[in-house]
């Protein structure tokens, strides 16, 4: 057998040509291959959302008959869809799109383009047209809601049936598309209607002074409106026209509207009303049923006595509204109602309160107040977000309810804006029950922790039933919703159980664990499942005072950073746990309130293991920077942070206990070390570099460390005990080991425990979840 030759010079030279050209046939094939591949991906991820909305559009139908997707509306960077108004959650199964536009035509997607990673899937004739690398539309396209559209009414003037008449006897439900038809609903409550057992709908938005709100309006069919004697005037110059009376109010003291108003959400703007020899004023005169889902902006009001944009006098319930303008009277003046007549109030109100119309008896003047002008038992919550109040006669006037019936005086809960006056002057004030209601800046103003507490948000759903809940719009301010048109649904992927929990991956789903607290939401289990940002994101409380934190949150060694919050009581980002909380690092917060504030709970009853945060917080008492109050919960965590007690009351007696990782410890066990930072305070009671105080019949367990070097009230602290409030002192290069951390009991081992403390390379304390969880 003869020995193979090697290969000449000719022959691999020849060999290396046809290698080359195979290379530059085959490789664009594999390149086209692939490519091919992401389209086709991108192709089938877009068809797949655009059933999602059909899906998503199905089953809300299947819950309200009246729910619609129709129009345009963009896509948002989390699969979210939204018409400007409104934003729904797609449940998404695959890829999730980055942005894109779709235009819907009762829940189907029409046309439109997803944005899927670097590919711009558009969509015609309900199909996809083409997938191709680059952008959608540069600017797309602008969602534009026009808030006062052209009304249709088929029967403008008649509102209940379908007659040329009016069928009040067999109409259970009434319905206002015009403001011929708002002035129809005021004359019939004025006859003597007063829709006992009815419901009355608000179909549109009606703008007194547009053209597009009147059905017709170049006529009028109701006469001398506005009673200035001049019956040729068309409606719209009745209502308008300043030398007149213009709007007259809906029912009086003899006939009282009795029924309920449903606002759907809407808005009436430019109500004009000028009545100052007339008592029981407004948009209602007065009350006995239920007003709700309303908005009124841009209102003017003048009366002689019971005075309010909503109701003159409120003997029923007032809730979901908000309302600006200016109100002016005598007596009994208020943005909401003038007179809450043990009835039910709950809003914002926005708006100048005036008392300058005069009598020879100024005794009996006044009771002027932002949202209420009076209250005899009843209940009043609600936001006062803007304006002034002056008075002709310092009578009777508080910044938020002008004065109560001392022998019952009802419920009383409501905030204002610091900068406010009242009578040319600012109020501070620390007390939510009192007339002046409870001083915030401007940032809290728009904030959940403070607002949760005075009208119904969407924490916990709809609390009061009405069917209405606030949330936050496109701009970070209040408004209102309703509950069968924008459902609180949960679009976390899991089961919320122990073996399926709820699973978060963003903002908009770190914001549901608040839908379902209170008892609903006890055992539910979460879990985050990457680090959120709360930049430029409208604050989250997840727990309060009234609706507690029972479910078990699992941080899952992630991070929530740049949480913001300004509450009043019970701060934090679980505002009350009664719940677990454990694996998470919660950074570059600033929390502040009135008492019980902390950066992971404002108060304890639970537990809260395996956390580590810094950020700034302040309060009047109970200030700390893991948790305000531990009440016999179980504490272990690492703190860092700036704690100051600088909210001021004239009694400071009540004031302080403030600690760097807790403000008060009774009963139950803390763990911990407080790495850096400072205690401040106004008011040196019950303040410790660890542990403000604890009670000493209850004490628990103490076991806490801190750096030498923090200052408690300027000065530093030496200790050599972990058990008393200031904790054992630890230098700078005692923390740079582990061995402070397991000193004080929290978990350094790999082997047992979910979730220990290690150190990086700049000796930082981290999370690590253990593999064997």
């Amino acid at each position: 057998m003869k020995n193979k030759k090697g290969f000449t010079l000719i022959e691999l030279l020849a060999i290396i040509v046809i290698l080359t050209l195979i290379a530059v046939i085959i490789t664009p094939i594999i390149l086209g291959i692939i490519e091919d591949s992401k389209i086709s991906a991108a192709t089938d991820s877009a068809y797949g959302y655009k059933e999602a909305v059909g899906k998503y559009y199905a089953s809300m139908l299947s819950q309200n008959h009246d729910f619609m997707l129709d129009g345009e509306y963009s896509i948002g960077n989390n699969g979210t869809i939204s018409d400007g108004e409104n934003t729904y959650n797609i449940l998404v199964s695959g890829t999730i799109p980055n942005s894109g536009y779709l235009n819907i035509s009762k829940g189907t997607v029409v046309s439109g383009c997803i944005q899927i990673n670097e590919f711009a899937v558009t969509i015609e004739d309900k199909k996809v047209a083409s997938t191709t690398k680059g952008n959608c539309a540069e600017v797309p396209v602008e969602v534009v809601v026009e808030e006062f559209s052209q009304v249709t009414d088929t029967n403008p003037g008649i509102i209940c049936g379908d007659g040329e008449t009016e069928d009040y006897d067999n109409s259970d439900t009434c319905y206002i598309y015009s403001v011929e038809d708002l002035v129809e609903f005021s004359s019939m409550v004025n006859s003597g209607k007063n829709f006992s057992g009815k419901t009355v709908m608000l179909m549109n938005n009606l703008d007194i002074q547009n053209d597009k709100s009147y059905t017709n309006v170049n006529s009028n069919q109701f006469g001398d409106v506005n009673e200035n004697s001049t019956t040729s005037s068309t409606l719209k110059e009745e209502l308008t026209d300043t030398t007149g009376k213009g709007f007259k109010q809906i029912g009086n003291a003899t006939n009282k509207f009795s029924g309920t108003f449903e606002g759907n959400t809407k808005t009436i703007k430019n109500i004009y009303i000028n009545r100052e020899n007339t008592d029981y004023t407004g948009l209602f005169g007065y009350n006995e049923g239920t007003i709700k889902g309303l908005k009124i902006t841009n209102a003017n009001i003048i009366g002689l006595g019971h005075i309010g944009i909503i109701a003159g006098h409120n003997k029923g319930t007032i809730t979901s509204v908000i309302v600006d303008g200016n109100v002016g009277g005598y007596s009994f003046v208020g943005t909401i109602t003038g007179y809450n007549d043990a009835g039910t109030i709950e809003g914002i109100g926005s708006g100048n309160i005036t008392t300058t119309i005069s009598q020879n008896d100024n005794s009996g003047g006044s009771y002027a107040g932002g949202l209420v002008g009076y209250q005899e038992n009843g209940s009043t919550r609600g936001i006062y977000k803007s304006g002034s109040i002056t008075y002709a006669y310092n009578r009777c006037v508080g910044r938020t309810i002008g004065d109560y019936y001392s022998n019952n005086p009802g419920t009383r809960l409501t905030i204002a804006l610091d900068t406010i006056t009242v009578g040319g002057n600012t109020v501070s004030n620390a007390n939510i029950d009192s007339k002046d209601g409870f001083t915030i800046n401007s940032s809290a103003i728009k904030n959940i922790a403070v607002a949760d507490k005075v009208i119904d948000t969407y924490v916990n759903g709809d609390n009061n039933n009405d069917g209405y809940y606030y949330d936050y719009d496109a701009n970070g301010e209040f408004t209102i919703y309703k509950l069968s048109e924008r459902p609180l649904n949960i679009t976390m992927q899991g089961q919320g159980t122990e073996s399926d929990p709820y699973i978060i991956n963003n903002y908009e789903q770190l914001k549901q664990v608040a839908y379902i607290l209170g008892d609903n939401g006890a055992n539910l289990h979460y879990k985050l499942n990457t680090d959120i940002d709360l930049t430029n994101k409208n604050s989250i409380i997840l727990g309060t005072s009234a609706y507690h934190f029972k479910g078990v949150f699992d941080g899952n060694a992630h991070t929530i950073n740049n949480l913001t919050l300004a509450g009043h009581d019970y701060t934090g980002l679980f505002g009350y746990n009664e719940g677990t909380i454990k694996g998470l690092k919660v950074t570059n917060a600033n929390i502040i309130g009135l008492g019980h504030i902390g950066i992971i709970a404002g108060h304890n009853k639970g537990t809260i293991t395996s956390v580590i945060v810094d950020g700034n917080v302040g309060g009047y008492s109970f200030v700390g920077t893991i948790t305000g109050y531990n009440d016999e919960g179980t504490i272990e965590g690492i703190g860092s942070g700036n704690i100051a007690t600088t909210i001021s009351q004239s009694n400071n007696s009540g004031g302080s206990y403030a600690g760097g990782l807790a403000g008060y410890h009774w009963k139950g066990t803390i763990k911990g070390i407080y790495k850096s930072g400072t205690v401040t305070y106004n008011y040196n009671s019950c303040v410790g570099r660890t542990i403000g105080d604890y009670s000493s019949n209850y004490p628990g367990t103490r076991v806490t460390g801190a750096l030498d070097t923090i200052a408690v009230g300027g000065n530093t602290v030496s200790s050599s005990s972990t058990s008393d409030k200031n904790g054992k002192s630890y230098t700078a290069s005692d923390l740079q080991t582990l061995a402070p951390y397991q000193e004080v009991g929290l978990n350094t081992s790999s082997t047992s425990g979910e979730y220990r403390i290690e150190l990086d390379t700049n000796h930082n304390p981290y999370l690590i979840k253990n593999t064997s969880n």
